[in-house]
């Protein structure tokens, strides 16, 4: 039996969105899979014609400890796909031939020479949520089809996703491994005094607000959410929604909406790891209503910040937060408005549901995710 390394080029072009989640879970499997060295042999590159892009990667590379052999192609992306033999003369240095591509961000890169192929699916909402005008997803949603029958095999955040897989992509069940995720690391270990001095800079005050965190987009279901807080906030004026998340498409309305409910509603566009820590920790309750997640990352944070947690039924959600948190109905308004009266009023429950959340969250390390990770490419080589 042959014990050598796996030899994988994994995508790291996600990295530069940096910090959205598919660059945190990116940074997050690297760190571990380089640990694994035993196992796997990693080893990435990027094709673009803008040296901030590259560098920006390298960088954010370097800054979370991910040292890894790295191949620079000073191509546009789509050529060096359509012309991979020529991204391959390009780089510098010379991508090694490796037995698996790991393609992080659905999308492989065409450029990179291996027999077996592993794709990673976050989610799928363009199929669930198509839009009429074109956005960045309908690209996606024209090609994942082809992509996902090329694929030897396919990772999946939750098992929700890999139903959706196995739906709309036309996937058997064996090719498809489920890889929960995990907070993001390192993830800060902060005091109350700590936490103190970051909200003050917004001028916050532990457990006056309640946080939610999420991208400005229709799926993420701000409208409702929004709705229910200007119910809740009539009967607690002293109330605060601390909303953290970028601007993202097709979401004008709630935007807007946003802007006009401050100072009721926060909007903070950017935070480092540390205040988002402690605006975690801070929070009386932590919401997360979207009608549709691949997974929900940010559920896992608030968990393991010890964050009473509310979340929508429907989607991973359910396998993420199961019990450890308060499940609503994400297209009743009623039902959201209600849990914000039980987790402002109630403090028994919020303290059952922080120490349930805490040993909720154990459960997901990102050493769990690159083991199941592991697991896919070897079944890729073997199939």
């Amino acid at each position: 039996m042959d014990d050598a390394p796996i030899k994988v080029f994994v995508d790291t072009s996600s990295v530069s969105y940096y910090p959205t989640g598919v660059s945190i879970y990116m940074l997050s499997l690297l760190r571990e899979l380089l640990k694994m060295c035993d196992e796997a042999e990693v080893v990435s590159g990027v094709a673009s014609i803008r040296p901030r892009v590259q560098r920006r990667i390298c960088e954010l590379l370097a800054e979370h400890g991910v040292k890894l052999p790295f191949s620079r192609i000073w191509l546009p992306g789509r050529i060096a796909a359509a012309f991979p033999r020529l991204g391959r003369l390009l780089a510098i240095p010379p991508v090694p031939q490796v037995d698996v591509v790991h393609a992080t961000s659905y999308l492989p890169p065409a450029w990179v020479n291996a027999d077996r192929l592993v794709v990673t699916v976050h989610d799928l909402r363009w199929f669930r949520f198509p839009q009429p005008e074109f956005t960045p997803w309908e690209r996606l949603r024209q090609e994942m089809p082809a992509v996902a029958q090329r694929a030897d095999a396919i990772v999946a955040d939750s098992h929700a996703t890999k139903r959706d897989v196995c739906e709309f992509l036309e996937v058997p069940e064996q090719r498809v491994f489920v890889a929960h995720l995990a907070p993001q690391e390192p993830w800060p270990d902060i005091d109350g005094h700590t936490t103190r001095a970051v909200l003050r800079e917004w001028q916050l005050r532990p457990g006056d607000y309640f946080l939610t965190v999420a991208e400005i987009a229709p799926h993420k279901n701000y409208a409702r959410l929004l709705e229910a807080f200007g119910r809740f906030h009539d009967a607690r004026p002293d109330a605060t929604l601390v909303v953290v998340g970028r601007y993202g498409w097709h979401a004008e309305a709630e935007r807007k909406r946003i802007v006009e409910m401050a100072p009721a509603v926060r909007w903070i566009q950017g935070c480092t790891p540390e205040q988002l820590r402690a605006l975690y920790g801070g929070a009386r309750a932590f919401f997360l209503v979207s009608l549709y997640e691949g997974f929900g990352l940010p559920v896992v944070e608030a968990m393991s910040s010890g964050c009473p947690v509310c979340y929508a039924t429907g989607s991973a959600m359910d396998e993420v937060a199961g019990e450890a948190g308060v499940a609503v109905d994400p297209e009743d308004v009623a039902s959201i408005h209600e849990a914000m009266l039980s987790l402002w009023d109630d403090a028994h429950l919020r303290e059952r549901l922080a120490c349930g959340a805490r040993e909720r969250a154990r459960l997901f390390t990102w050493e769990r995710t690159a083991r199941r990770t592991l697991e896919a490419y070897r079944y890729a080589l073997a199939h």
